[in-house]
This record gives C-alpha cells, sequence and structure tokens, in this order.
C-alpha cells in the first residue's frame, strides 16, 4: 500500500509508524496539495485505496480539492488528519481548528476516534484501532470508491522514548493470517426468477 505524506509535528507518531512498517511504501512530499493529488494520480493508476496524511490546523484544509476530486472521481484515497486533542481546541493553540466533517459531504464515511489511550492488560485498544484500519480501506475501496476521512487526535509526546522494552503488548493478527475484517462488498445478483418478472412485466412499481 502507498502512503503520502506532508511532515508535520503533530502528526510524526503516525509518519514513524508507517515509515517502519515493511508492507507500506511511504512518500514524503512537502506542500499538502501536491502531496494529495500526487495520492490522487497514485490512487487512480492503481485502483488501490491510498493513504494521505497531515499535521493538524490549516494543514488539512489544503487536502480539500483532491479530496473533491477523488470523490467525484471514484478514487479510493485514506485521508489522516492528525489534530489537536480536546482539550486543546478553543483555547487558542497553535494550528488547532475545527476539523470535525471538515470535508463535508465529499467523503463516504468520516471517523473520529479519540485520542489514543495506553493499553492496559487484556485491553481491546489494538483491536480496535486495527478493525477501524481495515473499515477504513473498505469504506474507501467501495463500491463506490472514494475518500474516507479519519481525524486523528494526539497527545504530547508525539515522539516516543526508547526504553529497550518495545511495545508491550502484541500485534499479531489472526491465526493463519485470516484478515482481520471480512468486508463483503460483492455485488449482489438479481435472482433468475425476480429477472424474468421484470423483463415480463408491462408496467411496475420500484419500491
Amino acid at each position: 500500500m502507498e502512503v503520502c505524506l506532508a511532515p508535520g509535528s503533530r502528526s510524526a507518531p503516525l509518519a514513524m509508524a508507517f515509515a517502519r512498517h515493511h508492507g507500506l511504501r511511504t512518500r514524503v512530499l512537502i506542500d499538502e496539495r501536491s502531496c494529495s493529488f500526487f495520492a490522487v494520480g497514485l490512487a487512480k493508476a492503481g485502483g488501490r485505496p491510498v493513504a494521505i496524511l497531515c499535521t493538524s490546523g490549516t494543514a488539512a484544509v489544503e487536502f480539500h480539492a483532491a479530496v473533491v476530486e477523488a470523490f467525484h472521481s471514484s478514487t479510493p484515497l485514506i485521508v489522516l488528519t492528525a489534530d489537536r486533542p480536546p482539550e486543546m481546541i478553543g483555547v487558542g493553540a497553535n494550528q488547532a481548528i475545527d476539523q470535525t466533517r471538515l470535508y463535508g459531504t465529499a467523503v463516504r464515511w468520516f471517523h473520529d476516534p479519540g485520542p489514543p489511550e495506553e493499553a492496559s492488560e487484556g485491553s481491546v485498544t489494538n483491536e480496535r484501532w486495527r478493525a477501524l484500519a481495515c473499515r477504513a480501506v473498505a469504506q474507501a475501496s467501495g463500491p463506490p470508491a472514494g475518500p474516507v476521512h479519519l481525524n486523528l487526535p494526539l497527545r504530547e509526546p508525539l515522539t516516543p522514548d526508547d526504553d529497550g522494552v518495545g511495545f508491550p503488548f502484541p500485534l499479531d493478527g489472526r491465526p493463519d493470517d485470516v484478515p482481520w475484517t471480512v468486508a463483503d462488498t460483492a455485488p449482489r445478483p438479481v435472482p433468475d426468477s425476480l429477472r424474468a418478472r421484470i423483463e415480463s412485466a408491462r408496467r411496475g412499481v420500484v419500491v
């Protein structure tokens, strides 16, 4: 999967995670508008969802034109906007705007999961984030394909401290490489009996 990111401080945790993931190809493009339209081109050419990432505030606004383009061209795009946590909204913090449903009706789906919380023993936090990522890919893939928007508030510290332990909870998938989430996106065929009745009817009512 391709990821295009425009660098920024608030989005640093996601940018570092993408760069470390062996299954992702990460591209860094400095300008947000160039980044987003480059991603639209990749998604159109490849026919698969491409993720774009930016920091909080006006950087997210710069994605808007490409999001609208993706919506009207049925191009699969996963728009990831880092955001200030709720306690920093409306208090004069730098680069803090209302990013809730920022792109209006130009996305297939919007979700704000709130800031990540530290996982505890037996927590389902990791499963929740994995399921969220899977749903975003499924929604962007369609049908119909199009952009989805995940607004992701992140609290400081934004860069990890290396304590030599690493991540304390397993990130393994399901056994035997079974997909974490299965989305049924295949078109449902019209039964032959119903098709025959529709074709033979002179007049009808669509309910």
